[in-house]
C-alpha cells in the first residue's frame, strides 16, 4: 500500500501522543506538528493555518522553512490566496507552480519564493472548518498523488489537537470574566435528603448481569457546585503554589494514564479523548494564569476556581456548538485539579471499583470514562434499553438497569445516601436496597456459580440432522472480538461501525476509522466480516453534528438517507475501510452493508460510492457522483425510467477493471496484483418497502441481513423504545413472519447469501422459524452464542418446516401467540 513511513505515520498514534505530553504550551505542540509532518513527507516547508474567530482570517500559527518572525504577521481572508481558496472549498489544493495560479498571493515577510510546489488540505472537524496545513518544496520536488493522500490523513488525524489549540489561541484576547447573575448558596458537603428507602424497587432491563455494591450518585459533587457557585469564596489560604504544581503534575499523569487504558481496552473512543483537557492544562492562558495569581496571594483553590469560571463563561457564551461543549472539558479538568489540590500529598484514588453509578442519563463518552475507572454496574432514572449507552453497557458487559417513569414519582433514587448498599439483579429487574445479609450472600453465591459455568460453544454449528449453519457473532467494540474468537463465532455478522462515532465528541479522523477497522480484522483474519456503514439518527444522535430538530426522528434523517446527505463523510468511512482491509495480512472476507436501504435507487448509488472510493484508492479519478443522480434529487425531466443501472452498476462479482466507466485514467493507476478488490456488498432489510421489491434487489446486492429489530418496528408502525405502544411491538405479528418468509424464499432462489442479526436470531421462538424458512445463518450477540447454538443442534429441518408452516398458517396476531404458548409448540421450544 505504499511508502512504509507514510503508513507508520498514519496508524502509529504514538507520536501524536508525544506531541501532548511533551508540549509546554500550545504554540510549541503546533510547532511539533509542522516539524514531525514536515520531517516525514521530507519537505523543506510545513505551515498551519488556522481561523481566527474574531476577524475571520486565517493567520500563520506554525511553520517551518518559512521566516519565523511571520507567525502570528501572514493573515489572509477565507477565499484568498491558494491557502484561502483550500479553507474556502474545502478541497485539496496541489500546485507544481504554485506563482503562476491565479489565486496565488505573495506574502515577502514569508519567503517563500523558492519553493514552488505546492500542497496545502485543510483541516476540517466534522462539517467545521478550521485551518490550512501546506507542504512545500523547490520546483524540481512535486508531490505525489500518494503523498497528498497521506497529508489529508495526517491532517484529519491532528485536526482533533489544531482545533482544540485553535480555541485556546483564540481565547488569549479575552480578559475580561463575565459575571454571572445567579446567586447560589456554596457548600463543600451536599445535604443527603432524608427519605424511607423501598426494600425492591423494580427496573427495566438495559443489560443484564447481577452485581452488589454501593451506590456512587454522578449527581452529587461538590467540586462541581464550586465551580458553579457565584460567590466569591476564599480558600485554604495554606495551599500555595507548590501544591498547585504537584496538582497540575498528578493531573497530567491522571489524564495520561486514562488515556492509555482507554486506547488498550477501547481503541474506538480513543480519538485523542482526553487530548483537550491536557492541552488546556498546558496552555500558558490556563495553567499559567493560576500560578501568577497564586504567586500574588490567592489561594490556589480559588485561582483553579477563578480561571476554570473564565474558560467556562467564555466557552458557554459561544455561539458555536462545539465550543460550548469544551464546557464538560473545562469543568472535568478543573475537578480533577481541585480534588488533587484538596488531597495534596495523599495518595490519590481514581477509581470506581466495586461502585454502581446511579444518574439521571449518561452520555457515551461518560459511559466510557466510568468503565475506564472501574464502574461495575449503572442504574438510571432517564434514557431507554435501546439507548446507545444502554448498548455500550451491554458490549462492556455492564450491567445496567433504568427505573420506571412511574416509580420516580413515589421514590426520588438519585436523593439516595452516598455509599448505599444494592444488588442490581439485572437478569429479572430487581434493584435491592440495604439488604439483608442472606439475601446478599445468595446473590454473592450467583456470582460465583456464574464464572464457574461459563460455556463455550462448538467450533461449528449443525442441526440434529448435521445441516451446518452459520453462527456469526454482533460487535458494538473491539473489546468484545476476543472473547467473541473464545466463544468460536464464525465470523462477524454485523459490526456496528457508528460506535466509534458514538463514543467520543467529535468525528473520528480517517486514519483513526482506519486503525480501528485494522484492529478489527486483524482480530477476526481469516474470517468473514460484514461491517454496517455509519448508522446514527434516530435514537443514535451525535451531539456534535448540528443536523437540526426533526419531529420524527426515526422517519427522518438517519442511516443511508444521512449518507446521502452528507456523502463526504460515507467517502471517508468507505476509504478507511478498503484501506485496512488492502492492509490485512492475513486478509479477510470484507463484506460492505448498508443500512436502512428502501429502493434500488439508493442502493445503487451506495455500490457507486465503495466503487470510486476502489478507483480512488487505485490510482484512478473514481466515479463522478452527481447530486441529481442522488435518490430524492432526480429531475423530473431527465429521460430515466428509474430502471437504469449507473454506468457503474456492477454487482461486486465482476472484476475491478471491469467496474470503471468514464472515470478516467491519472497515470497513476496500481498494477492489477495491488490493486484494491471490489468487496461484496450488501445491504439491511429493514423496511417495509423491500419485501415487494425484494426479487429485484436481489438481482442488485450480493448478499442480505435481515435486520428484525427496525423491521418489526417499521413494518407495524411501534417504537420499540416507547413503552406506551410496546404491546404493538409484536415479532410474532402475521404480517411479520409472512415477509421475513417472502424475503428468505426470494433471495435463497437467487443464490445470494441471506442472514438475520436482529434480537429474533437469538429468540428460541423464533430459531426454529428462520430454520424452516430456509436461514442458514443467524448472528447473535456473544452472550448469546452458546445458547442459541444449542438450540439450532436440537433441531432437524424437517421439523424446523413443520414448525414455521404451523406459525405462518396463523392469521391473527393472538392466533400465533395462542400457537407459541400451545403444549405442541412449547414442547418443540424446550428442546432449545
Amino acid at each position: 500500500m505504499g511508502n512504509k513511513s507514510h503508513l507508520k505515520l498514519l496508524c502509529d498514534a504514538g507520536e501524536m501522543f508525544a506531541l501532548l505530553s511533551e508540549g509546554s504550551d500550545t504554540e510549541t505542540i503546533l510547532q511539533r506538528c509542522v516539524l514531525l509532518v514536515g520531517k516525514h513527507l521530507r519537505a523543506e516547508v510545513c505551515s498551519i493555518y488556522l481561523l481566527e474567530n474574531s476577524s475571520n482570517e486565517l493567520v500563520l500559527r506554525a511553520t517551518t522553512g518559512l521566516n519565523p518572525d511571520s507567525v502570528g504577521i501572514v493573515k489572509m481572508s477565507v477565499g484568498e490566496g491558494l491557502v484561502g481558496k483550500a479553507m474556502e472549498t474545502k478541497e485539496m489544493i496541489l500546485e507544481d507552480n504554485a506563482s503562476k495560479n491565479p489565486d496565488f498571493k505573495y506574502f515577502p515577510s514569508a519567503n517563500e519564493e523558492a519553493f514552488e510546489c505546492f500542497l496545502a488540505i485543510p483541516i476540517v472537524r466534522g462539517r467545521q472548518g478550521t485551518g490550512v496545513m501546506v507542504v512545500q518544496r523547490r520546483a524540481n520536488l512535486k508531490f505525489s498523488n500518494e503523498e497528498a493522500m497521506v497529508l489529508r490523513s495526517i491532517a484529519s488525524q491532528l485536526a482533533v489537537l489544531i482545533e482544540n489549540a485553535r480555541l485556546l489561541l483564540n481565547l488569549k484576547d479575552e480578559e475580561s470574566i463575565d459575571k454571572t447573575e445567579q446567586n447560589k448558596t456554596l457548600s463543600l458537603l451536599n445535604e443527603k435528603r432524608k427519605l424511607e428507602l423501598p426494600r425492591i424497587l423494580p427496573a427495566q432491563i438495559a443489560s443484564r448481569g447481577i452485581f452488589v455494591g454501593k451506590a456512587m450518585l454522578n449527581s452529587q459533587n461538590p467540586l462541581l457546585e464550586m465551580l458553579r457557585s457565584s460567590e466569591d469564596t476564599h480558600y485554604d489560604p495554606s495551599l500555595g503554589i507548590k501544591e498547585l504544581d504537584l496538582a497540575i503534575k498528578r493531573t497530567i499523569k491522571q489524564i495520561e494514564s486514562l488515556e492509555q487504558e482507554i486506547a488498550r481496552r477501547l481503541p474506538e473512543a480513543v480519538a485523542l479523548i482526553f487530548d483537550a483537557h491536557i492541552m488546556i492544562l498546558k496552555d500558558k492562558n490556563f495553567s499559567v494564569k493560576m500560578k501568577e495569581l497564586t504567586l500574588n496571594g490567592t489561594s490556589a483553590l480559588s485561582a483553579v476556581i477563578n480561571v476554570a469560571k473564565k474558560y467556562i463563561d467564555l466557552f458557554a457564551s459561544s455561539p458555536n456548538e462545539y465550543i460550548r461543549a469544551k464546557v464538560a472539558d473545562v469543568e472535568d479538568i478543573s475537578i480533577r485539579l481541585l480534588k488533587n489540590l484538596l488531597n495534596a500529598g495523599k495518595k490519590s484514588s481514581e477509581g470506581h471499583e466495586g461502585k454502581i453509578l446511579v444518574a439521571r442519563d449518561l452520555l457515551p463518552s461518560e459511559a466510557v470514562k466510568f468503565s475506564m475507572k472501574g464502574i461495575s454496574g449503572i442504574i438510571l432514572t432517564g434514557g431507554g434499553i435501546a439507548s446507545h449507552s444502554a448498548i455500550l453497557a451491554r458490549s462492556l458487559g455492564i450491567p445496567m438497569l433504568i427505573t420506571e417513569e412511574s416509580d420516580a414519582e413515589k421514590f426520588d433514587i438519585l436523593a439516595i445516601p452516598e455509599e448505599t448498599k444494592i444488588i442490581m439483579d439485572a437478569e429479572v429487574g430487581n434493584i435491592y436496597f440495604n439488604p439483608a445479609p442472606e439475601i446478599e450472600a445468595e446473590f454473592l453465591t450467583r456470582l460465583e456459580s456464574d464464572k464457574i459455568n461459563e460455556n463455550i460453544p462448538a467450533k461449528e454449528t449443525f442441526t440434529d440432522d448435521k445441516v451446518s449453519v452459520d453462527l456469526m457473532v454482533n460487535i458494538n467494540l473491539l473489546s468484545e472480538l476476543d472473547s467473541a474468537v473464545i466463544m468460536n463465532a464464525a465470523g462477524v455478522g454485523l459490526y456496528r461501525s457508528e460506535f466509534p462515532f458514538l463514543v467520543r465528541n467529535s468525528f473520528p479522523s480517517d486514519a483513526e476509522q482506519t486503525r480501528i477497522y485494522s484492529i478489527l480484522f486483524s482480530k477476526m483474519a481469516g474470517k468473514e466480516v460484514t461491517i454496517r456503514t455509519l448508522d446514527i439518527g434516530g435514537d443514535k444522535m451525535v451531539d456534535y453534528l448540528d443536523n437540526g430538530d426533526e419531529a420524527n426522528p426515526e422517519l427522518g434523517l438517519r442511516s443511508i438517507r444521512f449518507a446521502l446527505r452528507h456523502p463526504d463523510i460515507m467517502e471517508q468511512q468507505l476509504m478507511a475501510i478498503l484501506m485496512a482491509s488492502a492492509d490485512a495480512d492475513p486478509k479477510v472476507n470484507l463484506r460492505i452493508m448498508f443500512p436502512m436501504i428502501s429502493s434500488i435507487d439508493e442502493f445503487r448509488w451506495a455500490k457507486k460510492m465503495v466503487i470510486s472510493c476502489c478507483e480512488k484508492l487505485n490510482g484512478g479519478d473514481g466515479i463522478e457522483l452527481n447530486d441529481n443522480e442522488q435518490p430524492g434529487n432526480e429531475k423530473a425531466d431527465n429521460g430515466k425510467t428509474g430502471s437504469e443501472k449507473p454506468d457503474s452498476g456492477k454487482t461486486g462479482s465482476e472484476k475491478p477493471d471491469n467496474e470503471k466507466a468514464d472515470s478516467g485514467k491519472t497515470g497513476n493507476e496500481k498494477p492489477d496484483s495491488e490493486k484494491i478488490k471490489i468487496p461484496k456488498i450488501g445491504m439491511m432489510l429493514e423496511l417495509p418497502s423491500v419485501v415487494e421489491i425484494i426479487d429485484d434487489l436481489a438481482k442488485e446486492a450480493d448478499f442480505f441481513s435481515i435486520g428484525t429489530n427496525d423491521f418489526v418496528q417499521y413494518m407495524l408502525a411501534a417504537d420499540r423504545t416507547n413503552e406506551r405502544v410496546a404491546q404493538y411491538y409484536a415479532p410474532h405479528h402475521p404480517g411479520v413472519l409472512r415477509s421475513l418468509k417472502r424475503i428468505a424464499d426470494s433471495v435463497t432462489r437467487s443464490g445470494k447469501d441471506i442472514s438475520v442479526c436482529g434480537e429474533m436470531a437469538k429468540e428460541k421462538a423464533f430459531i426454529p422459524f428462520f430454520l424452516g424458512i430456509g436461514i442458514r445463518k443467524l448472528s447473535v450477540n456473544k452472550q448469546f452464542l452458546f445458547e442459541t447454538q444449542k438450540c439450532i443442534s436440537s433441531w432437524n429441518i424437517e421439523d424446523a418446516k413443520q414448525y414455521a408452516q404451523e406459525l405462518l398458517a396463523e392469521n391473527s396476531v393472538k392466533g400465533v401467540l395462542d400457537l407459541l404458548n400451545s403444549d405442541h409448540i412449547d414442547k418443540a421450544q424446550n428442546r432449545c
